[in-house]
């Protein structure tokens, strides 16, 4: 069920970016060619104007197919009308809006989907919320442990509950003044209060989370402001993992790939659907931010295609582009199968 699950929210993200593509190159005057749901083959399709629709047998993810998309390619065989609707024909700012409107509208989803979890109900930090009023219950939540700490030892688990105090300075307090010194722990977990003794500090992480039941204009808001605050953590992340393998500070282990989402959409599908939401669109920030990577075979390879020859004030040579594509797409497999292996070493 999970790999279910996992393919239809792969398939929305994916199909949320390429009609952001669509939508601005139909804007631009580029003639589209062909919008599909899913892959060929193709099951049925019906023309409206230039545009071919389809329904493809293969429902995952979609595709679209934009004259002139591939900017190095059979220009010379294109008549004046075509060349008019061309995309690469286009001036260099209309062809990085339609490379980055899939990004947008990435983007864009996620702060819908956050919008609606926080309606509905997710955990949420009061101390940083537009709505704190609208946030009930807050408890003291561990939301990581690390290995070989007291508090794995003790048998904490991520997602237990801390009973007796008000905030996490006032645990980071306790903890501090304890240090060394065996101390009792009351905690909560499924509705059942448990005790252990433990010797700070714990090795954990906390966070002061309650229910957040939003109303509609403050979760559009707060929905805006955690879609920005996340996708410039994941900016920082994906920055300080490729400065970290060029000195030696990171590495592949550290990245998760299919297998290891389709457990994480286990654990939030059990969690409920507001946490299946904030899943999906964390997901959609990391796959908007990664699009913009300067790799070829990627928006962001295909931007700095844009910037190069507006420098340089003349086209790539489409060989070297082609070589470029090659490249970048031999990386990415080699990256996937890579994180595949990884995930399916720490899965057994």
């Amino acid at each position: 069920m999970s790999i279910i699950v996992f393919l239809i929210i792969l398939s929305v993200l994916v199909l949320a970016h390429e009609f952001g593509h669509f939508l601005v190159a139909k804007r631009a005057g580029a003639r589209v060619d062909e919008f599909g749901l899913g892959f060929p083959p193709r099951l049925f399709s019906w023309r409206r104007g230039e545009t071919l629709y389809s329904i493809n047998l293969l429902l995952f993810g979609g595709f679209v197919k934009i004259l002139g998309e591939n900017p190095h390619l059979g220009v010379e065989l294109l008549s004046e009308d075509e060349k008019s609707k061309s995309l690469n024909l286009k001036p260099a700012h209309i062809q990085a809006s339609v490379l980055v409107a899939g990004v947008f509208f990435n983007l864009l989803l996620a702060w819908v989907l956050l919008s609606i979890s926080l309606m509905i109900g997710l955990p949420y930090n009061p101390e940083k919320s537009l709505g704190a009023e609208y946030i009930r219950d807050p408890v003291i939540v561990i939301v990581e442990i690390l290995p070989d700490t007291p508090a794995e030892k003790a048998g904490l688990r991520t997602g237990d509950h801390l009973l007796g105090f008000e905030s996490v300075k006032e645990v980071q307090n306790f903890t501090a003044v304890n240090k060394g010194q065996e101390v009792k722990i009351i905690y909560e977990r499924e509705g059942e209060k448990f005790t252990t003794n433990i010797t700070p500090p714990l090795g954990v992480s906390l966070d002061f989370l309650g229910a957040a039941h939003l109303p509609i204009h403050l979760a559009i808001l707060e929905g805006i402001r955690f879609t920005s605050i996340k996708t410039w953590d994941i900016i920082r992340s994906v920055g300080m993992l490729i400065g970290g393998i060029f000195t030696g500070a990171s590495s592949l282990q550290m990245l998760t790939g299919p297998v290891g989402i389709v457990d994480v959409v286990g654990q939030a599908m059990n969690l409920g659907f507001s946490y299946l939401l904030f899943f999906m669109a964390f997901i959609s920030i990391n796959l908007a931010v990664l699009n913009l990577l300067p790799i070829p075979a990627l928006d962001g390879g295909r931007l700095l295609f844009l910037l190069i020859e507006k420098l340089k004030g003349s086209p790539m040579r489409p060989r070297v582009a082609s070589v470029a594509n090659l490249i970048g797409f031999a990386l990415l497999i080699f990256l996937m199968i890579a994180v595949t292996i990884n995930d399916l070493i720490k899965l057994f």
